[in-house]
């Protein structure tokens, strides 16, 4: 771990119509700058949705081929595209298709290490894809909410990486996943019951199709952008594979409701909530799933939700 100074901005138009996100920060530990930056165009039909990165990619534990692993490899992942979006809307539920182009090149940030002889060195190179998902959600959320509470989101994408146009390898990945939210007789008590299975195919390189581990503090269902599938307790990008497969439970109960902040200052507090969780996953290549592989996390957070700015 290392420091990591930067910033965070964004902004909207009145009729958010337009939307953009940058986060930029040094990484003490790679001493180098990294970046995300999207944006969002709802002016027409369809919405349109550019995509940029440069960041630094951790692997923990990477598997190089038999009897060889790298304790930590780093590697830098430039990343850019473009994503059609076309929304459907209902009071009660939503639709959402998008298509798009992604391109990203991987390049060892430490090209002289000493890669063990005989071992299958990590892929360098350039990843371009064509991609599609669909997203259903009628999950719904309530004045005092501490998350979801009843319904349930659901997703389908699926990824085709292909010499034909421009990528170093030959690559197919799809990812569902599903959430259910469960209302419980207390008052905005809430169980999760969460799904994510992975799915990869073609050119098995050291990296994998999918990483498994590290923390996350996002509620949504993992797609083809996201680089890890969060399996608590673990370092990000712990385990490696082909498919993937991921199971939670979790319980969510409110604590304190404060609502309130210091005058006009641009800080709020909102709601201060907790959850107990245990979950499950794995990663395996063709054929190699046993029920031994599972890793398994059990805990409690406690979060507190703040408005900032």
């Amino acid at each position: 771990e290392g420091l990591i100074p930067g910033l965070i901005t964004g902004g909207t138009d009145v009729l958010a119509k337009h939307q953009y996100f940058l986060t930029a920060f040094y990484g003490s530990v790679t001493e180098r700058m990294t970046y995300f930056f999207s944006y969002r165009n709802d002016q027409w039909f369809p919405t349109l949705f550019f995509y940029a990165s440069d960041f630094a990619a951790s692997y923990t534990d990477l598997d190089v081929g038999p009897g060889f692993r790298l304790p930590t490899y780093w590697e830098r992942q430039r990343r850019g595209g473009v994503d059609v979006i076309l929304p459907y809307r209902k009071v009660l539920y939503t639709h959402t298709f998008s298509v798009g182009f992604r391109r990203t090149q991987m390049d060892n940030l430490h090209p002289f290490r000493t890669i063990p002889a005989g071992s299958r060195p990590p892929a360098e190179g350039t990843l371009n894809s064509l991609r599609g998902s669909w997203l259903f959600g009628n999950a719904h959320k309530y004045g005092l909410s501490i998350s979801p509470e009843d319904g349930r989101r659901i997703s389908i994408a699926h990824e085709r990486m292909d010499p034909a146009w421009g990528s170093d390898f030959d690559l197919t990945k799809t990812v569902f996943g599903w959430n259910e939210y469960l209302s419980l007789p207390f008052r905005h008590h809430v169980l999760l019951l969460k799904t994510v299975a992975g799915f990869g195919t073609g050119d098995v390189l050291a990296q994998r199709a999918f990483q498994l581990g590290g923390l996350t503090l996002q509620d949504g269902i993992p797609g083809l952008d996201d680089r890890d599938i969060f399996l608590r307790g673990y370092p990000a990008s712990r385990f490696q594979g082909q498919r993937l497969a991921l199971g939670t439970l979790e319980y969510r109960f409110p604590l304190l409701n404060i609502e309130r902040g210091p005058g006009t200052f641009p800080l709020f507090f909102k709601k201060v909530h907790g959850a107990l969780f245990l979950e499950a996953g794995a990663t395996w290549d063709r054929g190699g799933f046993s029920a031994g592989d599972l890793k398994r996390g059990i805990g409690g957070e406690i979060r507190w939700d703040t408005d900032i700015g």
